[in-house]
Parts: structure tokens; sequence; C-alpha cells
């Protein structure tokens, strides 16, 4: 007690040598400085008018991590937001049950991203549809420099897909806020880190989130559409371990976020959702993920479904599926790597053409120019450089795949989709009689053509004069002035007798051109 007294009295001193006219007083029960006519009138808060914040221990919190620290908190939270001030949340672990939170929209400040922590009641199972903290149409409630842990609550995983859905911190249908400076940690299975529900105008950058990895549903972030399109945002500089990113909003931009050690879904995905477009994508990166996702299938590092999204200067090694990969309309690569991809199955790049709930995504007028799509490892797993398939979508047209750095891939540099290409620049074309004979069934076989001009960045198709059912033909310019056609048996059996028909296509920019 008497060291308490000693420390007011020195706070009240201070403030009294630096604005020796004022006066001053200290609210025992806040735990702060008010001066002048505030003072007077007996108020709660703080060092001065224009820099203070609520102690969010002034309102009974223990932040001993046993405690339940909700009432306490909530307190604190309503009535800073009343007297339009932060809530400050010096060092400590805060324990609060689930949903015991609602923000009233004022601003939370901690101590340090380690040090101020908010987390869990121990083995306290939680319902589903549940976090620790949650804010819904509110204003400028942005948090800074604390901590969310949601390691030792229960979650049960639910039935169905995807099952239960828990977050640490989730906000609906806010605008203007930000969460900056801050780690999550205690993702796992059906858990979200930080959950995001419509609103505009946010701002998530310079954050922490770690998971133990899981191949059931969860994201370290999720930013959804269920209340409302989310649009204008920027989610920037944040670090991802053991889960990935998903947005289904628009216009957003992200800047140098780094993802890894994912087990679902994608490392960083933009769509399939209606609206969901406009997305700048720059200087991130996703390795190491071996994500499977809810229709088991392995998603790329980058998925992009949002039409007209744009992604430049990003980086995707050594994923399970491909490095680059989605349906969006329109979209734009510009100087991205991918690198020993297809750890499982994949591509560098893979565009495709599907329906999803019944809404066609086709990658239709597309640009991929001046990336390098290669595999340098001893034995490659990245398929193809660059791939594209129709599964049960529209046709792909006017895709533009020029000037790229495309190499050691294990099947070869280029994989069109028969019929589905127009030619844009001169055409060689060059004929042979097949001298593949028969193949044991998933078994390849190779034969080289000459083509004079040919060159490895140029685009190859290949038609067979004889019947070719149960066989897949494709062709690569995989070296000057040589086409190699592969022949792969999905049935066994013998490729009967015909001659190859082979087109190449002069990639602009391209010698030849």
């Amino acid at each position: 007690m008497a060291r308490r007294k000693l420390a007011r009295a020195f706070l009240s001193a201070v403030a009294l040598f630096i604005f020796p006219d004022a006066e001053v007083m200290f609210d025992q029960t806040i735990g702060v400085i008010r001066m002048g006519a505030e003072a007077k009138a007996g108020g709660h808060i703080l060092m001065r008018e224009t820099d203070y914040a609520v102690n969010v221990r002034y309102f009974g919190a223990k932040g001993d991590g046993i405690t339940d620290d909700a009432d306490a908190i909530q307190a604190a939270d309503d009535y800073a937001t009343s007297e339009g001030r932060a809530l400050y949340f010096p060092k400590g672990k805060y324990a609060v049950r689930p949903n015991g939170v609602f923000r009233g929209g004022c601003p939370w400040e901690g101590q340090g991203k380690n040090v101020s922590v908010i987390c869990p009641l121990q083995n306290v199972t939680f319902p589903n549809l549940s976090g620790l903290v949650s804010c819904q149409n509110k204003e400028g409630c942005s948090t800074s420099s604390m901590g969310f842990d949601l390691t030792g609550g229960i979650y049960p995983f639910g039935t169905g897909n995807p099952g239960n859905i828990y977050w640490a911190i989730s906000f609906q249908l806010c605008e203007d806020w930000e969460f900056t400076d801050c780690k999550i940690r205690g993702i796992g299975a059906q858990r979200i880190g930080l959950a995001v529900d419509g609103g505009t105008g946010f701002k998530i950058e310079r954050n922490r989130f770690f998971a133990a990895p899981s191949p059931r549903y969860n994201q370290a972030c999720n930013i959804s559409f269920a209340s409302g399109l989310p649009t204008s945002y920027s989610f920037s500089e944040n670090i991802l371990r053991g889960s990935g990113f998903l947005s289904n909003g628009a216009a957003g931009v992200h800047y140098k976020n780094d993802v890894a050690n994912w087990q679902f879904g994608g490392g960083l995905t933009f769509g399939p959702n209606v609206g969901c477009e406009n997305h700048i994508i720059d200087s991130c990166r996703a390795v190491g993920g071996n994500g499977i996702d809810i229709n088991a299938v392995h998603p790329a590092g980058f998925e992009i479904w949002a039409p007209l999204s744009k992604v430049t200067n990003c980086y995707s090694a050594y994923n399970a599926g491909s490095g680059f990969g989605g349906g969006g309309f329109g979209i734009r690569g510009e100087k991205n790597t991918a690198l020993n991809n297809g750890q499982i199955s994949g591509y560098g790049v893979e565009l495709v053409s599907i329906v999803h709930d019944g809404v066609s995504y086709a990658s239709s007028q597309s640009v991929w120019t001046d990336n390098t799509l290669a595999d340098t490892q001893a034995t490659p797993t990245q398929k193809y450089g660059y791939a594209e398939f129709i599964v049960g979508g529209p046709a792909m047209v006017a895709i533009d795949i020029h000037t790229n750095k495309v190499f050691g891939n294990k099947n070869g540099n280029y994989l069109f989709t028969p019929g589905q290409r127009s030619f844009r620049g001169p055409r060689l074309v060059a004929s042979a009689s097949s001298t593949i004979g028969a193949l044991a069934a998933g078994a390849v076989g190779s034969q080289v053509v000459t083509v004079a001009g040919a060159r490895p960045v140029d685009n190859v198709t290949v038609n067979f004069s004889g019947v070719a059912a149960g066989f897949t033909i494709t062709g690569n310019c995989d070296g000057d002035n040589n086409v190699v056609v592969r022949v792969r048996n999905d049935g066994g059996g013998t490729l009967p007798a015909g001659s190859f028909s082979i087109a190449v296509e002069k990639t602009p920019n391209s010698s030849g051109y």
C-alpha cells in the first residue's frame, strides 16, 4: 500500500512539474491522472487530455492466465468507449471465457505482442461459432501490440464440411480499423486466427500468425463475405506459419506477406466468390505448403480466382500443388517465380476453367510474362512450367503467355489445352510419322521432331492423324529447333500407325516473331 501511495504521489508530482499551473488528481479507482478542470470534476483518466488510455487492470483484470477477466475487460472497454479513449493492456495473460468480450469500438493497445496476451480459460469447451474477442458494426476499433493465444481451449470438430469454426478475434461489418504489430498463436484444426466478415477500409499489417499445421479446416486470417462484401483493405507485411490466408473480398492490397508450411487450402487464396476481384498481390512468398482443401485436392501456393487481379514479384516454391493457380478472368502475372512445386502433384502456373456454385470461372484474357517457371531438383517434380485445363467450364481464350524463363520441368515447358487456343503470332508447322509403338499402361513415350526456328519459349500443339483413344499426346519445344512429342498410355496397348502434325506459335518478343 505504501508503494502505491508513493507511486501516485510521484506521478502527480511529475505532472505538476511539467504543468506547474495545473490542478492534478489521481483517481485510485481507475489508476490514472486527471488535470485541470477534469481534476476538479473528479474525472477518471490519464496523463493529459491528448495522450490517454484506460488501464484494464483498474477495472479488476488480473492478467494471471487463470482468473476469468472477461467481465473486467468488458467493463473497461465500455468505459473507454464512452469516454472516447483507448484501452491499455499492461503485461499479463488475460484469460476469458468463450464469447466473453464484445468490443465497443475503442482502440486496444498492449505493452507488446509477446507480453499483453488474451487467452482462453484453460480446458473450457468452446461452442460452435465462438471466439475470445468479437467486434460487430463498429468504426475505428483498432488493435496494436497485443497477443492472442487459442492454446488450452477445447474445440470440438463438429460435423459436416467444414465443421465447427472458432476464432481468436473477429471483426464483423466494421469500418476503418487496424490490426497491427500483433501475434496470434494456437491456430489449429477448426480455428481461425483473425476472422473478418464484411466491412471496409481496414488494415492488417506487421502481424505474426502461428499454427499447429492441420489438414482440417483452419486459416491464419479469413476475410469472408457472409454479412457483406469486404472492400478496400490492406493485408501486408504479415508472417504466417502453419496456416494460410483466404480472402473473398474485393480491392485488397497484399504486400510482402510470407506464408509457409500450411496443411489446409492454399497459401494465399483469393476467391472464388462473386464480387471478389481487383486484388494487388506484390512481393509475397508461399513456401513448403502441403495444403489439401475441402475437395481433397492440393491447392497452389497462390490461388487466384479473383478477376482482374495482378500478381507481381512473388515467389512460390516446394509446394505440394502448383506454384500459382486459379481461374480468374484477366489475371496479370509478372516477374514471379514458381520453383520446384508439385511435390505431390502440380505445375509452375496452372490455369483452369471450372463452374463453382453455378458460376463459371475461366482464365481468359490473362497475361503471364517475365516469370521464371522452373525445376532445379535432381529429380524434378513440377510437371510443366505452365499448364491449362478445362474442367467443366467454358473455353479459355486470348491468354498471352510470353517472355518467360521455363526450364527443367518434369514433363516439359508448356501444356496447352487442345483446341482451346488461338494463335496470335507467326506459326511454324511440321509433320512426322509416329515411331512410338507399344507402351505399358501409364508409360510415356517420346519422339523428337525437328522444327527449324522453334525456341523453348514457343507454344506447341500436336494433332495425330490416327486413332488416339486412350492416349494423351502433348508437345513441347525443349531446345532450339526441336519439338518433343510425348505420348502417355492411359489404358495400355499400342499407338496405331499415324503421323503427328505439329504447329509452333512464335511467342511475342522471341526470336523469329
